[in-house]
């Protein structure tokens, strides 16, 4: 089963989930300092609209400055009405932090998250596809119930885990919650916060599978704000909290937190055949060399082909576990060893698209170039790790 370790440095908050071998599936770095986190609300004001780029910069804190795609709604201030001008004040939503040199993405479409559920203001509503269809048809009346004029909601994949009447509780909570920030949204200046996202660390653990093993943390406060935060979102994970009390051995050492993390920054990962991935992020995109090196050799008794097929599947599993722990997004690309037989690449791509199904976050398979590069799309955001 996979555990979930929180370690604390200072003002560094470090989550690492493991799998069932100790090995981190995923790892995120988050300050407690940062001024602004995904999911916060402010009242924004635009400093340019650029109708070229089809978008308007916004400030939510003075220098603070977002992204903004004008073909989305926006509540404009004050009983405002009409387009958006240069001096606008507006309800926007942290949807993305900034990369790089690419600004925090914002939109006008607030919504706050549950793991059961979406309320959104002009966003989405239904159902999950992935309900079972024996159920859909009831969850599909709880959100029709509860989507008006403006305010939607969409039901979420874990609410099959509860009950109708439990999943309808949640929801009636997160849309007031929603509606009191709208009803305000029309009271207040530039750079008011109306909404503060939890932690984000916090988020992620309400994001948890219901069968993951251990959530731990060896500082006493983080444990109380994890405890705190699922008690009325996640009460199925509250057993499953553990504060980590061993003084012999840290908490860094009992899972090899150390090693994971540097793991994950290194250019080089090895592979048990003897072969090897060379990992390079650049600023447009981020390119993945399956590297043969000395796997022939521990694999004397396969033909060409077949040693490079082996090589490729196992890369290809490794690969998605690396785009999901280093947090890749945008374009990457994945240069696997040539194969001659059509049946060898197909057996790969299909095994690739399995494992990055595995993926929460939304990743695609798009294609192959006429080079042989194997091209996937990764949503972005957070920053990489």
């Amino acid at each position: 089963m996979n555990t979930y370790v929180v370690d604390r440095e200072e003002d560094m908050v470090r989550s690492f989930l493991l799998d069932e071998n100790s090995r981190a599936i995923e790892i995120h770095e988050d300050n407690l300092q940062r001024k602004f986190s995904l999911g916060d609300i402010y009242i924004g004001k635009v400093t340019r609209v650029l109708k070229d780029l089809n978008a308007a910069f916004v400030d939510i804190q003075p220098g603070v400055s977002g992204y903004l795609p004008l073909n989305e709604p926006v509540r404009i201030t004050g009983g405002n009405t009409g387009r958006i001008a240069a001096g606008s004040e507006l309800a926007v939503q942290v949807v993305r932090e900034p990369i790089k040199e690419k600004k925090m993405a914002l939109s006008g479409k607030l919504t706050l998250k549950s793991p059961y559920c979406m309320v959104s203001w002009c966003g989405d509503a239904g159902v999950s596809r992935k309900i079972d269809a024996s159920v859909r048809s009831s969850f599909r009346e709880l959100s029709d119930r509860y989507t008006g004029k403006d305010i939607r909601v969409l039901v979420r994949t874990a609410a099959a885990d509860l009950s109708v009447s439990q999943a309808e509780g949640h929801i009636r909570e997160i849309r007031e919650q929603l509606r009191r920030i709208l009803e305000i949204s029309d009271k207040r200046v530039a750079y008011s916060c109306l909404y503060k996202a939890p932690e984000a660390y916090l988020k992620r653990i309400g994001e948890l599978p219901a069968d993951i093993g251990k959530i731990t943390a060896a500082d006493s406060e983080i444990i109380n704000n994890i405890t705190e935060y699922i008690r009325g979102r996640r009460p199925d994970l509250l057993n499953r909290v553990r504060l980590y009390e061993d003084r012999m051995v840290s908490l860094k050492s009992c899972y090899c937190l150390r090693r994971e993390l540097e793991n994950a920054k290194s250019r080089i990962v090895h592979l048990s055949s003897g072969a090897s991935l060379v990992i390079e992020v650049t600023e447009a995109l981020s390119v993945i060399d399956v590297n043969t090196a000395c796997s022939a050799q521990k694999r004397k008794h396969m033909n060409r082909e077949e040693n490079f097929l082996s090589t490729n599947l196992e890369a290809a599993r490794e690969c998605a576990r690396q785009i999901r722990l280093r947090n890749l997004s945008g374009i990457i690309l994945i240069d696997f060893i040539n194969m001659e037989k059509k049946e060898s690449t197909e057996q790969l791509i299909h095994a690739l698209k399995q494992y990055l199904l595995k993926d929460p976050v939304r990743t695609r398979f798009e294609d192959i170039t006429k080079l042989g590069l194997v091209e996937i799309t990764r949503m972005k955001i957070e920053k990489p790790l």
